[in-house]
């Protein structure tokens, strides 16, 4: 099996409403989640978050 390069095409209108919404989502408090048990983790969330919204803009 060969891996191929391939370009997608996505308007910059999505990607900024993209943005806007993970910019705007309310995260509620994470009480003893530390393990992982009741879904992710809020300071595993966080940060990638705010990493996916930077590579967007």
């Amino acid at each position: 099996m060969n891996i191929e390069p391939f370009i997608i095409n996505i308007d910059q209108a999505q990607l900024d409403d993209l943005a806007s919404r993970l910019k705007n989502a309310r995260i509620v408090p994470d009480f003893g989640n530390s393990n992982w048990e009741y879904g992710t983790n809020t300071a595993y969330l966080l940060p990638r978050r705010q990493q996916r919204i930077q590579s967007l803009l």
